[in-house]
């Protein structure tokens, strides 16, 4: 699998993209046709970078992660969370922020589960999060899921 940037193409430029934005993507910027890699199965499970928060102007977590969800071929996704991110703005400081993310992409069809980005970050208990997500969210060993 692969762990690609979080915007695939914005719906302006092909109407199978998302309904974003972004500056940069996948096809046209980084040359990756991600979903023909998916749909051929090429690989066996994506892991998309959704580095943005919840409510960005020009490419929305939710958007993305909705998105996503549509467009996994049958295959495993993992959203890559950007806790590295924590303090960067207002949205950032928010100490429901990574709380609302984790809730989105467990109660989305086809979301397999996240990766964090940087787990570095989390030496310095971001917005009181190692306390949120271990009482709230990770009270219990993860299983690792089966691949597709």
């Amino acid at each position: 699998g692969i762990s690609p940037f979080g915007v695939w193409r914005n719906a302006d430029k092909d109407p199978r993209g998302s309904n974003t934005k972004a500056g940069q993507t996948n096809y046209d910027d980084l040359y990756a046709d991600i979903l023909l890699w998916l749909e051929k199965g090429w690989i066996d499970y994506v892991a998309p970078q959704l580095y943005w928060e919840i409510g960005h102007n020009l490419a929305d977590y939710n958007t993305l992660i909705e998105w996503w969800s549509k467009n996994t071929f049958g295959k495993n996704c993992y959203i890559g969370l950007g806790i590295y991110r924590a303090g960067s703005n207002s949205a950032w400081r928010e100490t429901t922020q990574i709380p609302r993310q984790i809730e989105k992409l467990r109660s989305t069809p086809n979301i397999n589960g996240m990766i964090f980005f940087s787990s570095k970050t989390f030496d310095k208990n971001p917005n009181g999060w190692n306390d949120s997500l271990r009482l709230n969210y990770f009270k219990e060993p993860a299983l690792l899921p089966g691949i597709k």
